[in-house]
């Protein structure tokens, strides 16, 4: 039973750990700075969604549906604008990234 208990224990430190170790490093600032714009771009559209989903009086599964379902189309939104704008390469993702944060 100890035994089992140690090694519950061991799993969760090692889970809750950070994996650092795994990831490599970008491998310049720029990709390190589009790669936070991106991330950036993102979190504010899903609090965004978080927020008009809570307004609506959604909770759990459903607001987590929600959510993902709003950022999802305005990423499609955004693209479609992109692809009638005829935004190409490196352009369109920063097209996409600054048409989400806003």
């Amino acid at each position: 039973m100890r035994t089992l208990i140690r090694v519950g224990l061991a799993a969760l430190m090692l889970l809750s750990s950070p994996a650092s170790f795994a990831q490599q490093p970008p491998t310049s600032t720029s990709e390190k700075t589009g790669e936070n714009s991106r991330k950036n771009a993102v979190l504010k559209k899903r609090a965004d969604c978080r927020q008009a989903g809570m307004s609506k009086g959604l909770r759990g599964p459903d607001l987590i549906d929600h959510i993902a379902l709003c950022v999802q189309e305005a990423r499609l939104a955004c693209l479609k604008q992109a692809i009638e704008q005829k935004v190409r390469g490196p352009e369109r993702v920063n097209f996409i990234n600054k048409c989400l944060a806003t």
